[in-house]
């Protein structure tokens, strides 16, 4: 069953705001951002230098993709779907491996979002919801 235009509407205008608020967040302290992925230990020290410096640029243009409903659309949509699916298992490891991070860097270092298992929850419904668009679009 196809979803009605304006859900679709609605549900895109949601998640590409929220992808590019939490882009734009980064901004703020680019520097802070990228020492935060840096204490994550999720990556070696490059990677981190990488994902830190770049993943601000990544969400804010993907955002701005699907709240434009540009040409770059869809592949918007599938890159902010993995991200927050790889994003999640991120999480997920450092809570099994019981890490004490006071900001993941979810919204850059001016909100801090500590490592806790809701989460996943925010990034697994923002997956869900791309792949709910992704379905009604014709993927």
């Amino acid at each position: 069953m196809a979803l009605l235009p304006e859900v679709v509407t609605t549900l895109r205008l949601i998640i590409g705001i929220w992808i590019i608020v939490a882009g734009a967040l980064k901004f703020q302290n680019y520097f802070g951002f990228i020492r935060t992925m840096k204490q994550s230990k999720l990556f070696g020290d490059r990677q981190a230098t990488i994902v830190g410096y770049s993943y601000p640029f990544i969400e804010v243009l993907t955002g701005l993709a699907i709240t434009l409903n540009t040409t770059l659309f869809i592949p918007a949509l599938v890159i902010v779907f993995v991200k927050q699916i790889l994003t999640s298992i991120g999480i997920t490891l450092m809570i099994r491996r019981e890490a004490k991070i006071e900001n993941l860097g979810s919204y850059g270092t001016l909100i801090p979002t500590p490592l806790h298992w809701i989460r996943l929850v925010d990034h697994f419904i923002i997956a869900a919801l791309c792949l709910i668009l992704l379905v009604n679009v014709g993927w």
